[in-house]
């Protein structure tokens, strides 16, 4: 596999038990960070993104043969009409892991979108959750956008007990439905999608719109969305639902580096979208929706920390900076109880999605000297960037 080196840095930090805390999460000082860059590429060529094969079955067998693993990351791509896979497969998904994204979607995480110039931004996301294994997928649907996206296999059922075991045909092929349970990406257009729990929430049902299962909606922002307006048209004409018909467990974190960020959110049984303030939106586990800035800063200590590391700059992040941030507000360790279950989470990735790079950025469970980066190709042009801009 290819590796690059990249220069230490040497950060100013800002306070002394700022110091000790960031050096007790992440096991390394911000000058050992990111001294071994990872280069993954997608293994398909262009052939089977244009031109499938017909039978599932050769279509299983040809996905398949992209598995490949990174050290701790398993990697695979994906082809197809994922709008078919989503109506053949929603009940069975729905039957098999119990209709619940609560796991998937983490407890305790934390996002942000920056603009760091004219069309161009940054993404950040700790995804935060019980130990598990980390799958990146790329995704080239019929007649719709190239994706990257993220998925934890614990969500198929691997656990630090029963690990997926990437010898085992029967744990290979369960990675398939990797297009139906990947919980965040970002596409061709750069329209980032992520997800952070906010606690149990009726919806009213609107009688005139289908049922969307809320991980399928990511999906389907994916495939189809060109932008946040177009990836919030598409989540209106659904009701939407997680852990219940009538019930919503989570708000949507939605951005791309031309309208800049949103975040949908249900409140009175509706959904409301909380636009991004100016050049910085943060979002962790609390509500967004008509609540006051300072009182987001109290009522999370990671969103208080991203605000700090990030609002009132000097000059836009770099990725490392962004980066830098999520180690900031990077979970350890830390207890929940969520109905009568006590969970030990911890940050189980950290990325930083680089639209005009077409590019994630991935550190795993807070190793920061190692990253990979994630590069994202239009379908059919396996070498060209996702979008235009400058490297």
């Amino acid at each position: 596999m290819p590796v690059r080196l990249h220069h230490r840095r040497a950060t100013p930090r800002r306070a002394l038990v700022l110091v000790a805390a960031v050096l007790a999460l992440s096991g390394c000082g911000r000058g050992e960070r990111y001294t071994e860059i990872i280069d993954v590429e997608p293994a398909v060529d262009a052939a089977l993104v244009t031109a499938p094969p017909a039978d599932s079955k050769a279509r299983n067998e040809a996905m398949l043969g992209t598995f490949r693993t990174f050290g701790d990351l398993q990697v695979m791509t994906y082809v197809g009409d994922f709008d078919q896979a989503i109506a053949f497969q929603h009940h069975q998904i729905m039957q098999q892991f119990g209709g619940s994204t609560t796991g998937g979607t983490g407890r305790g995480c934390s996002m942000f979108a920056v603009r760091t110039g004219r069309d161009a931004g940054l993404v950040g996301r700790n995804y935060d959750q019980e130990d598990s294994q980390v799958l990146a997928g790329w995704f080239y649907p019929r007649d719709g956008y190239a994706s990257v996206a993220l998925l934890p296999l614990r969500e198929l059922g691997y656990t630090p007990q029963e690990p997926f075991d990437p010898d085992l045909p029967q744990h290979r092929r369960s990675l398939l439905y990797a297009p139906v349970m990947a919980i965040e990406g970002m596409n061709e257009m750069g329209v980032t999608v992520t997800l952070a729990s906010l606690g149990r929430r009726e919806v009213t049902p609107d009688p005139g719109k289908p049922s969307r299962f809320l991980i399928h909606l990511v999906r389907e922002i994916l495939d189809r969305a060109g932008s946040v307006h177009e990836a919030v048209a598409i989540a209106e004409g659904y009701n939407v639902f997680d852990n219940g018909q009538d019930i919503i467990s989570h708000h949507i974190f939605l951005a791309d580096p031309r309208s800049g960020s949103a975040v949908l959110e249900w409140r009175g049984g509706v959904m409301h979208m909380v636009k991004d303030p100016g050049p910085l939106q943060v979002v962790t586990n609390s509500p967004l929706f008509e609540v006051p800035l300072e009182q987001r800063r109290r009522a999370c200590d990671r969103y208080d920390t991203l605000c700090d590391d990030l609002a009132d700059r000097d000059a836009p992040p770099t990725w490392q900076e962004a980066m830098d941030a999520l180690a900031d507000a990077r979970q350890n360790h830390r207890r929940y109880e969520i109905d009568g279950r006590r969970l030990d989470v911890s940050t189980q990735w950290s990325a930083v999605f680089v639209p005009e790079r077409g590019e994630v950025m991935l550190a795993l469970r807070g190793d920061y000297r190692r990253v990979y980066r994630l590069p994202l190709r239009r379908a059919g042009a396996a070498a060209a960037p996702v979008t235009s801009g400058e490297s």
